[in-house]
């Protein structure tokens, strides 16, 4: 490093367009501010106008400046660089070198990164996160979302075209596991245009339901590997004993209840008939037609009759549900005959 020179004079500064490395040190305390400038006579011009000023981006180094006054800093220069493209190495080199020997004034540990390794409070991440909110008004966030909507996503892999091929091939049947490999895009991306969370803007509703409608095995067309069968196996290791909450047993259950599960053969809409249609049941054979009638067991035609199952559909109130008959004892309402 060269030798010290103080603040007052700049007399001794390199002539202007001189690239390289720099520091501030604070003389009583010896701490250090590193920096580098593609132009170090204008850059610590602007250093000394912000301090002065009061107004310096860098708080630590603006407190003590103010504390301790203009003549305890000294500015010098640490490395004169001649090529561009090595300022920021040479600055990461010196900034590492000055955190090892003691304390610094410089924030970031990372020169490409500024906020990688920084903790905030949390009074300082929840006046962020406060601040974040209540500059996303409706007005702001509608025109976010134009900007990025569809083909004018930067890091979007698929156009519009392409997703209406998308929808027509789901409609046809095709897996999206087939799809998404056939057009370079993960299974997860088809799945999500299905459901109407991505390509909103190009995807009607009405598409959105029928691709729905049509059920998709998860696993239909996959080929199950010793690598899944290994990472289930670990799963269900680590998941043995363990009882879930009562909060994760009612997401999973609404997750999978009615129509959310894939299995299902009904739809929330067929229920009122089915109930309909078992009220004029007297017998457990009468409940055979219907079952064939909607492509089911007779077993799920009686969970149904019996409250055990698609209980999250009301009942239909004109046509209540009939009474279980009157049972002799030693046997049930509905005799298996």
């Amino acid at each position: 490093m060269t030798d010290r020179t103080s603040v007052p004079s700049d007399a001794w500064l390199p002539p202007a367009g001189t690239m390289g490395i720099y520091t501030i040190t604070c003389i009583p305390d010896d701490r250090v501010y590193v920096g580098s400038s593609d132009n170090i006579r204008r850059r610590w011009v602007k250093h000394r106008s912000l301090l002065r000023g009061g107004q310096h981006h860098n708080y630590l180094l603006q407190a003590a400046w103010t504390a301790l006054g203009e003549g305890s800093f000294v500015f010098a220069m640490a490395e004169v660089i001649t090529d561009v493209d090595l300022i920021i190495p040479a600055e990461q080199r010196h900034l590492d070198a000055a955190k090892r020997a003691g304390e610094t004034f410089n924030l970031a540990t990372d020169i490409v990164n500024p906020g990688r390794g920084r903790v905030h409070s949390e009074v300082a991440r929840r006046k962020m996160s406060d601040s974040i909110r209540a500059s996303l008004t409706p007005e702001r966030r509608q025109a976010k979302s134009k900007r990025v909507r569809g083909e004018q996503n930067p890091s979007g892999k698929l156009t519009e075209a392409v997703v209406l091929d998308v929808v027509r091939r789901l409609l046809a049947g095709e897996h999206p596991a087939e799809v998404g490999a056939l057009l370079g895009v993960t299974e997860a991306t088809i799945y999500q245009i299905r459901s109407g969370r991505l390509w909103a803007s190009v995807v009607t509703p009405e598409q959105v339901a029928a691709m729905m409608a049509i059920r998709q095995n998860g696993w239909k067309k996959r080929v199950v590997t010793d690598e899944h069968r290994a990472r289930f196996s670990e799963v269900g290791r680590s998941n043995k004993g363990k009882s879930p909450s009562a909060e994760r047993r009612e997401q999973v259950s609404r997750q999978s209840r009615g129509d959310g599960n894939p299995k299902a053969k009904l739809t929330a809409d067929q229920i009122p008939e089915i109930r309909r249609l078992i009220a004029a049941c007297t017998c457990y054979r009468d409940l055979g037609p219907i079952a064939a009638k909607f492509g089911v067991s007779v077993n799920a035609i009686h969970r149904i009759k019996t409250g055990e199952a698609w209980t999250h559909v009301p009942f239909d109130d004109a046509v209540p549900h009939p009474p279980e008959p009157a049972a002799e004892p030693g046997q049930v309402a509905f005799p298996i005959t």
